[in-house]
């Protein structure tokens, strides 16, 4: 489950966030802070959080985080983005343990109410991740989103609801090795 609030203002955006999952073998709670600015067409931002991790036959732990990320307009439907996730070298645990870093870069070709979406995930020592996904707006109350990806080999389906200024989410998702989840969010939009 996720909670979000957004707004923006003259060339500045921001949001808060909470979020929560909830697995058998693995809990997590994160709540995050961010900011970005606009310059021509241009978008730099970061994101600084606090997470909680609970691990079965681990332990648990907390630590602060730092993303930060750079999007660009290429064309009137290109758009493209990069993504450093754990910029700050957060850590884990009493020993320290290093979180992976993670490298992320994405373009999209947005036509209005159809976006097709194609995104390259490196995180460290794993393999790269390669994800597709796509959202068609049919009209402006919902949203119809899909998408697969590699590494967990995974599908995805969901779709948004947009009543006033508040936004319901809900996804599922299989991915191989765990159960099939489903994924609920509220966005508040200012």
């Amino acid at each position: 489950m996720a909670v979000h609030a957004s707004g923006q203002f003259r060339r500045w955006g921001g949001g808060i966030s909470i979020r929560a999952l909830d697995h058998q073998f693995y809990k997590e709670q994160l709540f995050q802070a961010a900011a970005a600015i606009s310059v021509n067409k241009i978008r730099i931002g970061g994101r600084i959080g606090y997470g909680l991790v609970d691990i079965s036959n681990y332990g648990h732990t907390q630590t602060m985080m730092l993303d930060i990320g750079v999007a660009s307009v290429l064309t009137e439907t290109l758009h493209w983005g990069v993504c450093i996730q754990n910029a700050g070298f957060a850590k884990l645990g009493p020993d320290g343990e290093p979180l992976p870093q993670r490298l992320q870069v994405g373009f999209c070709l947005d036509f209005d109410t159809l976006i097709f979406a194609a995104e390259l995930n490196k995180e460290t020592d794993f393999e790269v991740d390669y994800a597709l996904g796509a959202m068609f707006q049919p009209f402006h109350l919902l949203s119809l989103r899909v998408g697969v990806g590699t590494v967990p080999s995974r599908l995805a389906a969901g779709f948004t609801l947009h009543l006033f200024k508040v936004d319901f989410d809900y996804a599922y998702v299989t991915t191989a090795g765990l159960a099939a989840m489903h994924q609920f969010a509220v966005q508040f939009n200012f």
